[in-house]
């Protein structure tokens, strides 16, 4: 898990995340990391939020420091107008779909061995077996749990630090 926030102004960002990785195959293997990255593309805002970063086809840690990341993104936050997106997902009754699929979630990631075949099944589904990379690095955000406003589309670019 990590938390993170960043802002985009016209042409240019910054973003910064901070969390922790943790070893699913060994439990006492984790370090604290930090990502910050600047941001290329257009848009206006800011936020933050939680997301959770899976790193794949790794049984270390410490190679992370220093890695670069660079990725395409899409940033959508309403900030106080999320009430009238609640409004009409209760209307459409979406709001009972993503009360089952949270449950749902919840109760598949209660241990350390459910949340590996969640990270499997995620693997999987995004064929990451057959990814360029040889350590793939999968990052989503958390919904529901951020704050802001902002609508940006950028690539971000950034580095790895791990405090060992």
């Amino acid at each position: 898990m990590e938390v993170k926030g960043g802002f985009q102004s016209g042409f240019g960002g910054v973003e910064h995340e901070t969390g922790r990785f943790v070893n699913l195959n060994n439990l006492s293997q984790s370090a604290c990391y930090s990502i910050t990255s600047g941001r290329w593309g257009i848009g206006l805002g800011g936020g933050g939020g939680v997301s959770v970063i899976m790193v794949f086809n790794s049984n270390a840690i410490n190679w992370l420091d220093g890695r670069e990341l660079s990725d395409w993104s899409f940033n959508l936050s309403l900030g106080e107008n999320w009430g009238a997106v609640a409004k009409f997902m209760v209307d459409k009754n979406i709001h009972t779909m993503l009360k089952l699929g949270a449950k749902s979630a919840i109760e598949l990631v209660k241990n350390a061995d459910d949340i590996k075949d969640f990270t499997s099944l995620v693997f999987s589904s995004l064929d990451l077996a057959n990814s360029k990379e040889r350590h793939p690095i999968f990052t989503f955000d958390v919904p529901m749990a951020s704050v802001g406003m902002e609508i940006s589309g950028f690539k971000k670019s950034g580095k790895i630090h791990i405090d060992l």
